[in-house]
Order: C-alpha cells, then structure tokens, then sequence
C-alpha cells in the first residue's frame, strides 16, 4: 500500500472516530436534558389532594367568622338547611350542601369583597357532627356522623333495634322541627324508603304496643 493510500484511509478513520464522538456527546445531552425535563416536571406539578377536608352537608351545624375588618363583625352561627344553604351578612345565601369548607369560605368573601368590604377573611368551623337516637334500640345516644348516614344505618349504629321495636313507625326530626315517619320494615325492601339522615337530626325508635 503507498503511503498516499495509507493517509488517506487514517483521516477517513479519524473523521468517523470524531462523528462517532459527537454523536456519543449529543446522546448524553438529549438524556440528560430529559432527566432534567422529568424532575423539572415533577417538581412543577402540584400536589394531589387526599380529599381528608369534610365536605358539608345539610343539618351540618357552622361558625363563619369574619376578621380583617374595620369594624368587627360578630360570628355567625348557621345550620346547613333542607335546601342546602346558609344565609349571612346582607341577606346573602349560599349554597354549603356539597362543598369543602375552603370553597365556601372562597365564595362568600368573593361575594363580599369588594362591594361590601375592602378586606375581609372568612372562616369556617363545622360543629357538632353527630345525629340523636333513642326509643327501642340497644344503644341510644349521640353517635358520630359518618356519610352517607340513612335511617337503617343509624338505627345499626345504635346496635340495632331491641324485641320491643315498631320498625314500621320510626320518626325523624330534622334540625328545623319537620317531622318524617319511615316504615323501616319497608326501607329494607326499597332502599328509596331509607330516608338520609344528616348531622343533628334526632331517631326516635317507638315501642311496639304488642
């Protein structure tokens, strides 16, 4: 082989040591760039929520406090009515049934802030979260709420209806006084008869006269 051939097959071979070099080096650019891109994404992505707040529901009662007013405004104290709703400053209702504390509270300083007030923060405060029973079940008392709550369910949470029990006529009280009669024997053949009970409403369990 002359040594012109010779020379020219060592700068073909260094020309392709060097492009496979490049490549090599952009390789590693491109993966490190999405490295960076992934942990750049995960770092920018919000974090999800538990869905641990409460969400409100009827009967729930709630203390709305407002502060960072110039006169002070005394706090409210509400119950979520059979609408679903509370009424506060200036006649204004809004709906509570379904919704965190933290959107409430968003919507009713949106709805004050700034047509009635310049600043104004609101909080919220859920109260009692318990319903009443008694009459003929084997633990009467205020046991705690845990939705979705029904009349039979209430009534298993009390330990259950006694012998003496008229399941055909047990009462509910709502937080406002209405009163409902529900025929329990029914209710366990057509759930639509299972009345929902909500947080303050009182069971009453009567004894059968036989």
């Amino acid at each position: 082989m002359s040594r012109m051939k010779y020379c020219k097959l060592l700068g073909r071979g260094a020309a392709v040591s060097v492009l496979l070099a490049a490549a090599l080096l952009m390789a590693g650019c491109s993966m490190f760039s999405a490295d960076q891109k992934t942990a750049a994404g995960a770092a920018d992505t919000p974090p999800q929520s538990n869905g641990s707040e409460d969400i409100i529901h009827k009967g729930t009662l709630l203390i709305i406090t407002f502060s960072d007013t110039v006169s002070p405004i005394p706090p409210f104290e509400e119950r979520v009515n059979e609408e679903g709703s509370i009424t506060l400053i200036e006649n204004k209702s809004f709906t509570a049934e379904g919704k965190t504390r933290g959107q409430l509270e968003k919507e009713i300083r949106e709805c004050y802030v700034p047509k009635y007030y310049r600043r104004l923060t609101v909080t919220i405060k859920p109260q009692e979260r318990v319903f009443y029973i008694d009459g003929e079940v084997r633990t009467p008392g205020r046991p705690a709420y845990a939705p979705p709550m029904t009349v039979l369910k209430a009534i298993a949470s009390a330990g259950g209806a006694n012998d003496f029990a008229n399941l055909k006529r047990v009462t509910v009280t709502r937080t406002n006084g209405k009163k409902e009669k529900v025929n329990c024997i029914k209710a366990r053949e057509d759930s639509s008869k299972d009345l929902p009970i909500y947080p303050g409403d009182s069971i009453h369990v009567p004894r059968t006269i036989f």
